[in-house]
C-alpha cells in the first residue's frame, strides 16, 4: 500500500499534475506592438501554464470611448474560480469570462468577470495610458 502512494506521489511530481495552460498577455487596439495577443490570433508564445492556486483561464475585456479615442483592450490569464458580469466603469464596457481547458481564452466574445478590484485596474490603466499619451502629444 506504502509502495502505491509513493509511486502515485511521484508520477504526480514527474508529471507536475494536470494543470491548466492559458494564454497570458495583454491587447490594446491602439497599440500595435500588442498584437501577438489579439483576439483569435493569439501567439502560442504567450501560453504558460497556470499555478495550482488559478485552476481556470480569463479574459477579461474593456470597450468604449474614452477622451475621444474608441478603444478594445483585452488581458487574458490564469484565474481562480470567478462569476461572470459585466459592468461599464469609466465608460468602459468591462466583462470577465473564464473557461477550463488547455488554450481557451483566445477570442474576445467569451467573456468571464474578475472581482471588481480587477475589472477597476483595468480601467484606471488604460485611462493612464490615454492621459499620458494625450499629454505628450
Amino acid at each position: 500500500m506504502n509502495s502505491l502512494l509513493i509511486l502515485t506521489a511521484l508520477l504526480l511530481f514527474v508529471t507536475g499534475g494536470n494543470a491548466i495552460q492559458c494564454y497570458n498577455c495583454t491587447y490594446h487596439d491602439f497599440q500595435p506592438s500588442t498584437s501577438s495577443c489579439a483576439p483569435n490570433q493569439v501567439s502560442a508564445n504567450h501560453l504558460i501554464t497556470c499555478p495550482p492556486d488559478k485552476p481556470v483561464c480569463s479574459a477579461v475585456s474593456a470597450r468604449g470611448t474614452v477622451l475621444g479615442r474608441q478603444i478594445y483592450t483585452v488581458v487574458r490569464g490564469c484565474s481562480p474560480r470567478i462569476a461572470e458580469i459585466c459592468l461599464v466603469i469609466l465608460g468602459l464596457n468591462t466583462c470577465t469570462s473564464e473557461c477550463s481547458t488547455d488554450g481557451c481564452n483566445t477570442g474576445s466574445d467569451a467573456f468571464v468577470v474578475k472581482p471588481p478590484v480587477t475589472v477597476v485596474m483595468v480601467a484606471a490603466s488604460l485611462l493612464a495610458y490615454l492621459f499620458s499619451s494625450k499629454i505628450t502629444n
